[in-house]
């Protein structure tokens, strides 16, 4: 039985006391997930909450020889590819979509139409211009497809996601993903945990929970974070990241912009934009403001 799921590692691909390397190959006996030995985790995001962003590297793994009597025991771990905000986000997108129950799946297909789909693991889809896709409950998920679609969850987990120009991804509740592929889409997350992704051209990815992370990959595109350690980043030299919440941390490549804020008592003290130019300000690397200056993060 193979097994596909994620592990966090530290920046020198290190965990444990033990050092990994992308492609290879290990083996252990009787290692459960999330147990003692190998610790991956089926849910990305899980990742967040064990593996700080500034400081972890995350790769998508494969497991072999996995127990039929008990999941998450396995004999066999491959590393693979480095995965980014954005793969996260898509990857959590396909894991909560594979858990949904086909019983509750809702389709609408036809411009301006809608459809809803209530109760856990439910999933609403919405094919068509100004379709609209909602869907309530944990591990729900909303997907839409077509100019200026909108897809919307609310519950623990849950997943949405736009395909299209103009396209809105909104997701409620902790450790959940939105993403918005299309140019001037934007994804939304309101939790914990959670993540937002946008790749088009002039879109817009924002978190506003605790250490969640927002992602922009395309031109002139922007990622916001306003929540306590959010993380923001810029993947195109003309796009911002702006980390606004106490302790807020950005980065971006190199001709990118990054935008922090600082903040003592609750009151906003300093704000700081830099652009990412190598020397100063350091290509993917994670900054924070403090007094007044760009603090590289380390921890």
């Amino acid at each position: 039985m193979k097994m596909k799921a994620y592990i966090g590692l530290n920046r020198d691909m290190t965990c444990g006391g033990f050092k990994y390397k992308e492609g290879e190959t290990y083996h252990i006996n009787k290692t459960k997930l999330q147990g003692s030995g190998f610790h991956t985790y089926e849910y990305p995001l899980d990742m967040l909450a064990y593996y700080p962003l500034n400081s972890s590297v995350y790769h998508e793994v494969k497991l072999k020889n996995v127990s039929s009597e008990y999941k998450n025991d396995t004999k066999s771990i491959k590393i693979g590819a480095r995965m980014n905000i954005a793969n996260l986000v898509k990857a959590s997108v396909e894991y909560i979509m594979s858990k949904c129950d086909s019983s509750r799946r809702r389709l609408a297909m036809g411009d301006r139409d809608a459809t809803f789909a209530i109760g856990d693991s439910a999933e609403a889809s919405a094919i068509g211009h100004y379709s609209t896709a909602s869907a309530t409950g944990d591990y729900s998920a909303a997907l839409s497809t077509g100019f200026q679609g909108t897809a919307s969850t609310t519950g623990f987990r849950s997943a949405a996601s736009v395909t299209g120009i103009q396209g809105v991804a909104s997701t409620t509740g902790f450790q959940s993903a939105a993403s918005a592929t299309g140019n001037q889409g934007a994804a939304f997350s309101t939790g914990n945990w959670s993540a937002t992704s946008t790749t088009g051209n002039q879109g817009v990815a924002s978190v506003t929970g605790d250490k969640s992370a927002a992602f922009a990959i395309g031109y002139q595109s922007a990622a916001s974070a306003t929540g306590y350690q959010g993380t923001a980043s810029a993947d195109n030299p003309t796009a911002i990241a702006v980390a606004w919440g106490l302790n807020g941390r950005a980065k971006g490549v190199l001709g990118a912009h990054i935008v922090c804020a600082e903040w003592e008592d609750n009151k906003l003290i300093c704000a700081k934009m830099a652009q990412v130019d190598g020397v100063t300000i350091k290509a993917d690397t994670y900054y924070v403001l403090v007094n007044g200056d760009f603090v590289e993060v380390d921890e």
